[in-house]
């Protein structure tokens, strides 16, 4: 699946992918300062990377390859779970889980 920076490509959220494409299409003498992308990387782009490995973790499946409900893998994962592991996963950021204190909550409130 490649390498971007260091994360394996396939739990690398879909900002971060395009991210990663803006630098690469740059011309190697570029200067740093004249770099100005439209994307912008926040905690929402980590969420969607642990979702990622929750998800692979869960159904033995990567999610990028696969993007199958968990639940439809592994019917042991409670409804509730798939739902936060689902909202991890959005391609929209701005409807995907965004804060590290957000998903705690939602996963303490499964217990």
């Amino acid at each position: 699946t490649g390498i971007i920076q260091g994360q394996s490509k396939g739990y690398v959220s879909p900002e971060h992918e395009a991210f990663v494409q803006y630098l690469m299409s740059l011309p190697e003498d570029v200067s740093p300062e004249t770099i100005t992308p439209d994307i912008a990387l926040d905690e929402r782009s980590d969420i969607y990377s642990l979702g990622a490995v929750m998800y692979e973790v869960l159904t033995n499946k990567n999610w990028k390859e696969s993007k199958i409900p968990p639940r439809d893998i592994n019917d042991l994962i409670p409804k509730k779970l798939e739902d936060i592991i689902m909202a991890t996963l959005e391609e929209d950021r701005s409807k995907r889980i965004s804060t590290a204190k957000q998903l705690k909550q939602l996963l303490e409130n499964l217990i």
